[in-house]
């Protein structure tokens, strides 16, 4: 009997610990559909704004180098059609670079 009450237990723990872990309070499981709701929720819920604000960020700074890298291709088409033939594979590589 004391193996099913250890069981019994250690369950409610486990229950509590993850009521605390979705921020529904540590009811000592009173609750389960509680806690199956918080769950359901967790699940259908979409990004947090924390990691949309990170993902904003990180867009700005890779619009940046975007540019940075268009400003530069640019630059390399003047440079060469200045002073190679033209056609020059650097020019071309660089202009369907710039296509895209």
């Amino acid at each position: 009997m004391s193996d099913y009450k250890s069981m019994f237990e250690q369950a409610v723990r486990t229950l509590a610990a993850i009521d605390r872990a979705l921020e529904i309070g540590d009811d000592g499981c009173g609750d389960p559909e509680q806690t199956l709701h918080a769950i359901y929720n967790l699940k259908a819920s979409p990004i947090s704004e924390e990691a949309m604000d990170i993902l904003r960020a990180e867009n700005e700074k890779l619009k940046a180098e975007i540019a940075k890298l268009r400003k530069s291709m640019l630059e390399i088409c003047e440079w060469t059609e200045r002073y190679t033939s033209p056609g020059h594979p650097i020019t071309t590589v660089a202009k369907r670079a710039l296509e895209t």
